[in-house]
């Protein structure tokens, strides 16, 4: 019996070890005629689970993705389009967008929640749901871009951890939580 609990204790201590992610880098070349600039990208992988993508530390601008299911979504069919006297109308997309609302959370080490945000982000329908991203076309607050840059600068230089919950279809929220970079490097 004794050698069956410690058996089961090292599974279950290995499966938590798997659990938490792996950062890697990614350099990307530039390729002038697709437009792309290239650079360094930062990705946090969890096996099984999904990653997020970040392409510049000092940018908001990232990706989500899960590798099993598909994201929830709700369809956006209207935008809000300023006009030449600074006043708002709504006018019809001519192509439906889908967004996916999303949770971020920056604990510290304790796990005690510091801050959080809840963002649109939209879904790829190309991609069978499985990846957000950040539309820039999209109307956001400068306070929103604010934070994901504090929240990001948090999660790189090692203080605490950083959370992302979405929903997804028929399955169990996509719950993330990745460690600081600087813990890796």
């Amino acid at each position: 019996m004794k050698k069956l609990l410690t058996i089961a204790m090292l599974l279950l201590a290995g499966l938590s070890a798997s659990a938490q992610g792996i950062w890697t880098t990614v350099e990307t070349p530039a390729d002038e005629l697709k437009g792309e600039k290239g650079g360094t990208h930062y990705k946090y992988s969890v096996e099984g689970l999904g990653e997020i993508e970040i392409y510049d530390w000092n940018d908001w601008l990232f990706k989500v993705t899960t590798y099993d299911g598909g994201f929830n979504f709700d369809e956006i069919k209207t935008k809000q389009v300023y006009n030449s006297n600074l006043s708002v109308r709504t006018v019809p997309l001519s192509t439906p967008k889908y967004k996916c609302n999303v949770l971020m959370g920056l604990y510290d080490n304790d796990e005690a929640l510091k801050d959080k945000i809840e963002l649109e982000m939209e879904v790829d329908q190309h991609q069978k749901c499985q990846n957000l991203t950040i539309n820039k076309n999209w109307y956001f607050y400068p306070q929103t871009g604010r934070k994901v840059k504090k929240l990001f600068k948090s999660m790189r230089e090692g203080k605490g951890y950083l959370r992302i919950v979405a929903k997804r279809k028929e399955m169990p929220d996509f719950d993330i939580k990745i460690t600081p970079y600087s813990q890796q490097q």
